[in-house]
């Protein structure tokens, strides 16, 4: 359980440390500003709702460590697949948030191009 818990911790931090990284690039265009802060909500959602999930996922919760014990669990095999489906939405949101605000940057179309490439090799 607790490396589920860790899990979700570590991806909630990637994405808001990127979150934060853009507010700190981009964050004088007020729409931008508000499109950071509603990804921020989902992002936090996510982790609340995950970890929630986890923490409660079989009831009694010690029935995860002892499985003899009566009482049922959620399907992990499910979970972590809608998990990995929203994590993977969050992720695409992360990545293409920047990409609007560097084709609003004054140079080249070519520096533009250059300036999406290394946006997107986040996804790498």
């Amino acid at each position: 359980m607790a490396v589920r818990i860790v899990y979700f911790t570590n991806a909630v931090f990637t994405k808001a440390s990127l979150l934060l990284l853009f507010h700190r690039i981009f964050g004088v265009v007020p729409g931008f500003r508000w499109a950071l802060w509603i990804s921020g909500v989902l992002v936090i959602a996510y982790f609340i709702a995950c970890t929630i999930t986890a923490i409660a996922g079989c009831s009694p919760v010690s029935k995860f460590w002892n499985p003899s014990l009566p009482g049922h669990c959620i399907d992990i095999v499910a979970f972590f697949r809608w998990n990995g489906v929203a994590n993977m939405f969050l992720d695409l949101l992360v990545l293409c948030l920047p990409l609007p605000m560097a084709w609003r940057v004054k140079t080249t179309v070519r520096q533009k191009w250059v300036l999406t490439g290394l946006f997107l090799l986040g996804g790498l």
